[in-house]
């Protein structure tokens, strides 16, 4: 018999899955012995992958119903995601959307892990495929034929070896029940030809006699099992017993939810990754408070959430790359505000250098750890601002030695060190500062650089161009000794840098691209946006929508969000509280 419908308390959350994994087991009927016990059917799907179903629908759905049931009772939605790929039978597993264990999770572009029509079915199954070994196993409920010639062809590599990546597919066949008129061998045959991927089940339940309500197991080479009873529950049992367990995860019906594990929105604001909705001086001294070690920056989202790059744990720069109006200098930006965010004026100086003559960095120009901001279309000013930052990299290096720049040694290691003295001028231009306004004497510095190919290739006429070669040597130096010294690159174009992270924008939408850093696998992107404006109210508002369940499995849809004309961008909101919050921050440490 199946087990009572529980009763979670409201917003519970399912256990974690610890230790080794239980086993799954599949119970599609009881055997009745003649001495009167009765004994479950079992299926260990972890022998036989795959289970297959074959009978009348009215019976067969009972079934498949009872067997799904049994394994989510069984098995938490931590341990066992489901998947159900029905087109066209929306109204029939509608109740599974209920089940927890249909959440999405990371790289799941739907609201709920159910597909309803072909491109639904499609996409379920490429996911499924897809999938690393790890984490929960999937139960994919095929029901019938998936559609397209792709989709069949993944649903059979799925029953076959899905298995490996802890994938386990319940494949159903409508068929008539076997009977001495019918045999079963005609039965099986029948329902292998309307749905191919039934042939690779390591076992499949026939459903047999007059009103199908016997089932037999048989195996993978043909041997028959046993004649049992059929376990079957209603559509109103099941929907019942879904509810029941759906406290025990997300709301169905919560796209923003999902969303998190679904598709790349195409575009994202950075104080949402940074978790200000309001920014003051007051939050942002406590954020330069905290914890000290790097200088972990939320970039931008991926299908898993929120992508954080921290340049202090690379060895070698941070490089975007993308053509023009791919949103190259919006990424510096968010870059240069996420560390203002990070770090405050006394632990954090930033460069500001922009090589192609734009101004893709004014909005950073007012962070108060901006230390100078650099047009690189002055050979002389060039020249200057090489030749200081040279010697800044020597007086880290005189001063910190072999030990290097640390951050777990009292005051990051640089007790007792003062702050540079001016080191002169460059053809009657005085030295640029290399240490913000209020900074400490050992602080982080970061040099960000947009359109460097213009250093590195300068094209003829550029008028920065006699002084590109000394603007390239300092910051080759930059990249391979500056980070030990704590002083870090992060730049747009340019040759292809050293192992350290790449970040390839495409520019359709802006802003979208993938992350490649040390590892195989690189990582979908949306870059966060710090030029935007404060978004209107009511685009933020709730949405309330019908509940469509055939609709579940399409990718989760954002309410399109407005900007105020005329209000200031979350740039301009940082740097101001910023400001603030560093005069304050300086004026303590002064006391």
């Amino acid at each position: 018999p199946l087990p009572t419908a529980p009763s979670p308390e409201p917003g519970g959350t399912p256990p974690a899955d610890p230790g080794p994994r239980p086993p799954l087991i599949a119970r599609p009927g009881t055997v009745h012995r003649v001495t009167g016990e009765r004994e479950s059917l079992e299926v260990p799907l972890d022998l036989t992958g795959s289970l297959g179903l074959v009978g009348p629908r009215r019976r067969l759905l009972g079934l498949a119903r009872a067997v799904v049931a049994r394994l989510v009772a069984d098995h938490p939605p931590a341990g066992l995601e489901v998947v159900v790929v029905a087109p066209g039978r929306a109204a029939e597993w509608a109740w599974a959307g209920w089940l927890p264990h249909t959440a999405p999770g990371p790289g799941r572009a739907c609201r709920r892990l159910v597909a309803f029509d072909r491109e639904q079915a499609l996409a379920r199954l490429r996911e499924s495929a897809g999938r690393e070994p790890g984490g929960p196993r999937t139960l994919l409920v095929l029901d019938g034929d998936p559609g397209s010639a792709e989709a069949r062809a993944a649903a059979a590599e799925l029953v076959a070896r899905g298995r490996a990546r802890g994938v386990h597919v319940l494949c159903l066949a409508e068929a008539p029940a076997a009977t001495p008129t019918s045999p079963l061998e005609r039965g099986l045959a029948s329902a292998r030809a309307a749905v191919p991927a039934l042939v690779g089940c390591g076992t499949t339940a026939v459903l047999v006699g007059e009103v199908a309500t016997t089932v037999r197991l048989v195996r993978a080479d043909g041997t028959v099992g046993p004649a049992a009873t059929a376990d079957a529950v209603s559509a109103a049992w099941a929907e019942r017993f879904a509810r029941a367990l759906a406290p025990l995860g997300g709301d169905p019906q919560d796209a923003e939810g999902a969303a998190a594990g679904g598709p790349l929105p195409s575009s994202v604001r950075l104080l949402d990754l940074l978790g200000l909705p309001r920014v003051t001086p007051g939050v942002l001294r406590e954020r330069w408070a905290g914890p000290r070690a790097g200088l972990p920056v939320p970039l931008g989202v991926g299908t898993g959430g929120p992508v954080v790059i921290d340049p202090t744990v690379l060895p070698g720069p941070v490089v975007v790359e993308g053509p023009p109006g791919s949103g190259r200098s919006e990424a510096l930006c968010a870059f240069a505000v996420g560390l203002a965010a990070v770090r405050g004026p006394r632990e954090l100086s930033l460069l500001l250098v922009e090589a192609g003559g734009g101004d893709g960095l004014a909005a950073c120009a007012e962070l108060p750890q901006t230390a100078h901001r650099l047009r690189a279309n002055d050979p002389v000013r060039m020249r200057a601002f090489a030749r200081a930052l040279r010697a800044e990299l020597k007086r880290r290096e005189d001063l910190l030695g072999a030990g290097g720049f640390a951050e777990d040694r009292p005051d990051g290691g640089r007790s007792g060190f003062t702050l540079p003295a001016p080191v002169g001028e460059e053809e009657g231009v005085p030295l640029p500062a290399m240490l913000a306004p209020g900074s400490g004497p050992m602080p982080r510095l970061v040099v960000v650089v947009d359109d460097s190919e213009s250093l590195w290739a300068p094209a003829a006429g550029d008028p920065g161009r006699p002084a590109a070669g000394s603007m390239v040597r300092i910051l080759e130096a930059v990249a391979t000794s500056g980070a030990r010294l704590g002083i870090h690159l992060i730049r747009a174009g340019g040759p292809a840098p050293a192992p350290g992270a790449l970040v390839r924008l495409t520019g359709s939408p802006p802003g979208r691209g993938e992350l490649l850093r040390p590892g195989p696998v690189p990582v979908p992107l949306q870059v966060a946006r710090v030029t935007g404006r404060i978004p209107r109210t009511s685009t933020l508002r709730p949405t309330v929508v019908p509940l469509d369940w055939a609709r579940m499995g399409d990718p989760p849809t954002r309410r399109p969000v407005r900007e105020l004309g005329n209000g200031p961008t979350d740039a301009a909101l940082l740097a101001s509280a910023a400001a603030r919050a560093g005069r304050t921050e300086h004026a303590v440490s002064s006391v």
